[in-house]
């Protein structure tokens, strides 16, 4: 009996494994006939749990497997794509718990197969918030000239006010392979079609020394520091469901360099290459990310400043606030570790600067290398804290309002399933440092730069 193996993971910390054996029916002592038909074959497709990432990282609902859609197409001789299966599979029990489930798909055998796998489609929304339907077989067969299906040009709204705890994050992916004579296994990973950005804030600002030294800031100031929100520029409003990635004229999917200096071609899918930058280890592989840059966004896509708010009430009375650090100050009110995870639609924001007109190498332009620029402002009101006047912070007068930007180092691409870790640390007045670990989601290790704000704010904001 000829096999097919097909294991379908989560890239990162998802918890499912997916694996599809494809079973080829042949003639021979042991096969029974009354189960299948010459040219059948069995598709036959297992679930357990996975747990990938680092040990002690907590899986959440949003990120998890709710439901998933297995669209099975087969290619025939003359070109022409019908759908063989087409079912949705809800995870009742919870999200991603079932260690042990079998089902069987009776396929063609010897034929070109694409599976379509899409992952908590109930958050695939327009931009009224109304679902995109999924379920008709006519989204998926690809057109015999081009091979392009209408499923893989429909956009979504991605929506942070809707309860992902329920549904989840969407994911997807979609494999194309032959089903030959000889036995085969391959592995597939499904990515979630969003980015992730976490923030961490420290309050490290210091008072104005008695005897200032040649050393010292002479304008800092202890504050108390009221965290109202951030902006980044410039993010798209939508999203492509399916990761559409381009490849040069052999079909061949191209990543950045490290440094940024030239294209590397990848010898196989470029999900098999994002699948090895989660696993660089932080310890030996610090700054040596790679990154995917030649990718569609949808052409009506609007690019434009994401906001989020810690709180929009007048005087912001819920925003979080932190202390500065002191002797007996508790280390809890001194950072804020706990800011709310934000989905970001996958962008492209071309704006990496210009090169020097004096400088002559002869690496690729950042055009040619499509590298991106995000640029983030954090906004906040501040409080001044003199010992020997003291403010009252119960009036918003004495709060005076502050921004801080400057460009997140590294990150030039915004492609799905990347994680951006920002840790801010204020310093003295008019000074802070974005420390950013950026990476693929998953346990990746971390890239860590220091930035200084491009533009300043007023002394004694």
């Amino acid at each position: 009996m000829n096999i097919t193996k097909i294991t379908y993971k989560m890239i990162a910390f998802c918890c499912t494994v997916w694996s599809v054996v494809v079973f080829s029916a042949c003639v021979d002592d042991t096969y029974n006939e009354e189960n299948t038909v010459p040219g059948q074959a069995t598709l036959t497709l297992k679930t357990q749990t996975l747990r990938a990432g680092s040990s002690d990282e907590t899986i959440s609902s949003e990120e998890a497997m709710h439901s998933l859609r297995i669209v099975i197409l087969s290619k025939s001789k003359n070109g022409y794509w019908t759908v063989e299966h087409n079912v949705n599979d809800s995870f009742n029990d919870g999200p991603g718990i079932r260690v042990s489930d079998e089902r069987e798909f009776k396929v063609e055998g010897e034929l070109t197969k694409r599976i379509y796998l899409i992952a908590n489609e109930e958050q695939v929304k327009d931009l009224e918030g109304n679902k995109i339907d999924l379920k008709a077989d006519d989204m998926y067969i690809p057109d015999h000239r081009t091979g392009i299906a209408p499923i893989d040009r429909v956009s979504f709204f991605p929506r942070q006010e809707d309860d992902l705890s329920q549904t989840g994050l969407p994911m997807t992916a979609m494999y194309e392979f032959e089903m030959g004579k000889t036995s085969e296994e391959k592995t597939c990973y499904v990515v979630r079609t969003v980015s992730k950005i976490t923030f961490s804030y420290t309050n490290n600002t210091i008072q104005i020394p008695e005897n200032p030294g040649p050393g010292d800031v002479i304008f800092a100031k202890k504050r108390k520091i009221k965290l109202l929100g951030w902006t980044l520029e410039n993010i798209a409003d939508q999203s492509y469901l399916m990761p559409y990635v381009n490849t040069d004229t052999e079909g061949k999917y191209h990543v950045v360099d490290t440094e940024r200096q030239e294209l590397l071609p990848l010898e196989g899918n470029w999900i098999d290459w994002m699948k090895k930058e989660t696993e660089k280890n932080a310890d030996t592989d610090i700054a040596r990310y790679q990154w995917l840059t030649d990718y569609e966004v949808p052409e009506r896509a609007t690019h434009s400043v994401y906001t989020h708010w810690y709180s929009k009430e007048t005087n912001a009375p819920d925003a979080p606030v932190i202390e500065p650090k002191a002797d007996g100050v508790d280390e809890t009110k001194h950072t804020y570790a706990d800011a709310p995870v934000v989905y970001l639609p996958e962008s492209r924001n071309p704006a990496w600067p210009a090169k020097d007109e004096e400088e002559t190498d002869t690496t690729p332009s950042a055009d040619e290398l499509k590298l991106q620029q995000y640029r983030l402002t954090v906004i906040t009101n501040e409080l001044d804290l003199d010992e020997n006047a003291p403010l009252n912070e119960k009036d918003p007068a004495n709060w005076k309002a502050a921004s801080y930007t400057a460009i997140l180092p590294q990150l030039c691409s915004l492609f799905r399933n990347t994680h951006v870790k920002v840790n801010i640390t204020f310093k003295g007045a008019g000074q802070f440092a974005i420390f950013a670990q950026i990476q693929p989601w998953g346990n990746a290790g971390k890239y860590s730069g220091e930035l200084v704000p491009d533009i300043t704010p007023p002394a004694g904001n």
